[in-house]
């Protein structure tokens, strides 16, 4: 939930380079008014949130520690992100198509303005941190990981 805030001290260490932040749809809520410090700082700062509208490592290790998710839990829904950005002055792409993600993100590193690209992602893969949080509990994990 921290990544907003670190990609825009990147951007003001570094001006001149570029700097993109990719993010959970869960993880940007815990700072997303960090994109109003963007605008008024003008820190032209690329942010691609992955939105699966779920608490994604939360619903993947319930997955593999009770076979299922538990939907009050891990539900976001779909969150206009990129609406928010630009009612605060940014700018803002909803990529629902893998074809229309080169073109947002070129448009958006031309932006000389916070910029955030909603991109619906596919909720079922289970990342290998989502794996690794399970494996605390001392779960049997060889279903989900090849050569385990």
């Amino acid at each position: 939930g921290c990544g907003l805030p670190y990609a825009h001290a990147a951007k003001l260490l570094y001006p001149q380079k570029r700097v993109c932040l990719v993010t959970g749809d869960g993880s940007i809520g815990f700072n997303f008014m960090e994109f109003e410090t963007a605008v008024r700082k003008k820190l032209p700062v690329v942010t691609v949130i992955c939105n699966d509208q779920h608490w994604g490592m939360i619903r993947h290790s319930q997955e593999v520690k009770l076979g299922r998710y538990i939907k009050e839990g891990t539900e976001i829904g779909m969150v206009n992100y990129h609406r928010a950005v630009e009612a605060l002055g940014g700018k803002g792409f909803l990529v629902e198509h893998p074809d229309d993600l080169r073109p947002a993100l070129e448009e958006a590193f031309a932006a000389r303005v916070p910029v955030c690209l909603n991109v619906a992602t596919d909720p079922k893969p289970i990342s290998p941190g989502s794996i690794g949080l399970a494996m605390i509990g001392g779960v049997d994990i060889s279903r989900f990981v090849k050569g385990a």
